[in-house]
């Protein structure tokens, strides 16, 4: 067997990431819903909003998107996820890097009717789409 060795070779590219974010995210909302969600990554990475201003960084920094959180049941289901399960993700994905900006700037969100975090107090929400409240911090 040979030895593993390194290359300059990225195995997941940004795109999947944002895809798999907005399948785990956004999956039973609808397309605007899952637009609006990679708005919210896209935003993050270019403002480097918790994160390193990366697509990756933004979508697996620490408690930012819960569908990544250990212990959260869709961190499983995106592990599965194909290129079936997600093609409208991946059209909502598409539409984002195309500038769309449905979401006034926003670089949180939340479904408030089943949390409402600390952070809230300290935002300006820009639109409801589906279940999910964006905001932008003041």
């Amino acid at each position: 067997m040979s030895p593993v060795v390194a290359c300059d070779m990225r195995f997941v590219d940004d795109s999947t990431w944002a895809i798999l974010t907005i399948y785990g995210e956004a999956r039973g909302e609808s397309f605007e819903g899952k637009v609006a969600v990679g708005e919210v990554i896209r935003n993050r990475a270019q403002h480097h909003y918790n994160c390193d201003g990366t697509i990756a960084g933004a979508c697996l920094a620490p408690k930012q998107f819960s569908a990544w959180n250990g212990n959260d049941p869709n961190r499983m289901l995106m592990a599965r996820c194909d290129s079936d399960d997600a093609k409208e993700c991946i059209r909502a994905w598409a539409m984002v890097q195309g500038g769309s900006e449905m979401t006034k700037g926003a670089l949180l969100y939340v479904n408030l009717d089943v949390v409402t975090p600390w952070w809230v107090e300290r935002c300006r929400q820009t639109v409801k789409i589906g279940h999910h409240t964006f905001f932008v911090p003041v």
